[in-house]
Formats: C-alpha cells, sequence, structure tokens
C-alpha cells in the first residue's frame, strides 16, 4: 500500500513534501526536487528558511502553523523565486493525524499556475495600457447597448462636452443628440446590428452642458457575445464643431456673393485647375452668349 502511495505521489503532475511542525522537509517528490535542479535528498531535514528568503519562508510557516494548530487544512498561492525566474504555484497545506487525532505531518500538494498568473499579469498590463490610451485620448471613447444606453463613456466627454461622466452612463444617446439628428444617428447604429461591420462617417450635433450644441462625427463597431450575437457598440466621437462651422459660413459667404452678383448684373467665373474644366454661372453664360453674337 505504501508503494502505492509512493508511486502516485512519484508520478503526479504535482509538487508533494511533507513537513514536520517546525518547518523541517520530511519528504518531497521528484518534482519538487527539479524545480530547482535538485534531488529529493538535499531537501531532507532542510527548513523552509534554507530553501526559501525569509520572507517567503515565514509566509509558509504561518500556513503550517495553523495546520498543526486547528487540525484543518490550508489554502495558500506561493511564489517560488528562482535564478532564472519566479513561479507560481496554488497549495493546499493538509493535517497527517496519528491514531489519537494528534497531527504530526503537514503534506501539502501544489498545483504549478505560473502560465495563469503570466496571463493575468499581461491582461492586466494590457488593460492598463488601454485604460491609459482611453484617458489619454482627445476624441470621446463609448459603448452602448443594443438599446442605445452609454454603458462607458471615458472622460473626453466631460473634457468637450461638460457632462460628469456619472450623468451620461445609463442614459440613453437620444437626450443628448440634436432632435433633427437623432433619426440618422438611430439608422447609422442600425447598420452596425444588420451588417455586423465597422460604420463610419455619421455627423451630428450633440447638446453641451452649457446648452449650446457641438458638432460630432463617429464610428463604431459592433459587440458580441460568445454566441456571435451584437450586443451593443464600441465606438470613436470626435468634435469637428470648428469645420463645421467654417462649412456653413463658406456656404453662406457663397450665397451672398451670389445674391450680390445677382444684384449687380455680375456673371461669375471660375477655372478648374485639377479638371482643366472653365466653369461660369447663369449670367456669365449669358453675357458671353451676348458677347459671342455682337
Amino acid at each position: 500500500s505504501e508503494l502505492k502511495y509512493r508511486s502516485l505521489i512519484e508520478n503526479t503532475s504535482d509538487v508533494v513534501f511533507c513537513v514536520n511542525e517546525k518547518g523541517e522537509y520530511q519528504f518531497v517528490n521528484n518534482i519538487f526536487a527539479s524545480t530547482f535542479g535538485q534531488k529529493p535528498e538535499y531537501f531532507i531535514g532542510k527548513t523552509f528558511w534554507d530553501v526559501y528568503p525569509d520572507e517567503h519562508a515565514d509566509y509558509r510557516q504561518e500556513a503550517n502553523r495553523k495546520v498543526f494548530e486547528t487540525g484543518e487544512g490550508q489554502s495558500l498561492d506561493v511564489t517560488v523565486p528562482l535564478p532564472d525566474g519566479v513561479m507560481y504555484f496554488l497549495a493546499k497545506a493538509n493535517p497527517i493525524k496519528d491514531e489519537n487525532g494528534v497531527v504530526i505531518l503537514n503534506l501539502t500538494t501544489a498545483t504549478d499556475i505560473t502560465q495563469r498568473k503570466e496571463f493575468e499579469k499581461a491582461l492586466h498590463d494590457s488593460e492598463e495600457k488601454f485604460r491609459t490610451l482611453v484617458e489619454n485620448s482627445h476624441d470621446i471613447i463609448y459603448t452602448l447597448t443594443s438599446e442605445g444606453i452609454f454603458t462607458f463613456v471615458s472622460n473626453a466627454w466631460t473634457a468637450l462636452l461638460g457632462h460628469p461622466v456619472n450623468q451620461v452612463i445609463g442614459q440613453s444617446f437620444v437626450p443628448f443628440v440634436h432632435p433633427d439628428d437623432v433619426p440618422a444617428c438611430s439608422l447609422w447604429l442600425k447598420k452596425v446590428i444588420e451588417t455586423g461591420e465597422r460604420q463610419e462617417g455619421v455627423e451630428y450635433r450633440v447638446r453641451h452642458l452649457n446648452g449650446t450644441w457641438c458638432w460630432h462625427t463617429s464610428s463604431a463597431v459592433p459587440l458580441r457575445n460568445e454566441a456571435g450575437k451584437v450586443i451593443g457598440f464600441e465606438g470613436t466621437a470626435r468634435d469637428i464643431t470648428d469645420r463645421k462651422l467654417s462649412e456653413i459660413e463658406l456656404k453662406q459667404t457663397s450665397t451672398r456673393l451670389s445674391l450680390a452678383a445677382r444684384a449687380g448684373g455680375v456673371g461669375v467665373w471660375d477655372f478648374d485647375l485639377v479638371n482643366n474644366v472653365l466653369l461660369w454661372d447663369d449670367q456669365m453664360f449669358g453675357a458671353m452668349r451676348k458677347f459671342r453674337w455682337q
């Protein structure tokens, strides 16, 4: 029976060891020993402090003390510093008792979770990098449910539009958008759902906290659940107020110039250098016809 259990312990992929109340190793399996590049007999009689830095040894002994004092198992995450890096284990310390119920040994098994820890760290670092990019972007980054409810907006919203972020999240986009532009925005979001593809170029007015209207342009991609169903949108919005005001002013100037030309009986012409085409308005066309036939 002892040989059977020893065979199981030696063939497991987990670290297995026994220590006494003082933290002295009574048994270690090959996986434990090979982690340090040693043979099992090297560790027999050594303590936690002989193997690990004091801080790590103290942490292990504290769990060991609880096993002997309470007679109950203890779970702990442990770090194993090595010359070429660090390994992480999820350990379970279990009491071994004699016939009187007295704890005589601590039998610990530990599963290597290094890859999981490294993945978690990489994910955390990636999230931190993304958060930094989001918080430092001059454009608004947002997420919406498929019903158009904001689930996230970046701090750029407050910088550009004045509303505190917590007054936007949980609200529909509709109250913030100019009533005349809501239908176009709704159709645009509907297109994201129907095509399942990125959509760009929608332009609309958004109400600033001070009551004025700012022009924005937006692009969005669909957010999907595990089944692939579109459950929302992730997008960016850029302020184009200056550009739109310039376009409006240019259009108004062109209209005034056209009216003035008509009132004065003056024609207007232009030469398109790109296409090598001469352009003129109706009055210039009429004047040229008169000149031709005179």
